[in-house]
């Protein structure tokens, strides 16, 4: 579970429903317009600025501008 919040719209729940170094997809409750960047606030309190890249439904794509958090980093690269 995480938030999604941006300049002129509510903070609203989603669901990280897949998630990559480089970015990833949100699933909403229910459709949400968004603006072209919003932040993403994670489980651990760490917010990351997105870009939406692509919307279908009411689930969102968006890369992480600046490179991923080091809280996805643990999640998406394997121990050596």
């Amino acid at each position: 579970p995480a938030y999604v919040r941006a300049s002129g719209i509510a903070q609203q729940p989603c669901t990280i429903r897949d998630i990559s170094g480089g970015g990833a997809q949100l699933e909403f409750p229910a459709f949400s317009e968004l603006p072209s960047r919003i932040w993403l606030l994670l489980s651990d309190g760490t917010d990351v600025l997105c870009e939406v890249r692509h919307a279908r439904g009411n689930r969102v794509g968006v890369e992480f501008v600046g490179g991923a958090p080091p809280l996805v980093l643990r999640h998406v690269v394997a121990p050596a």
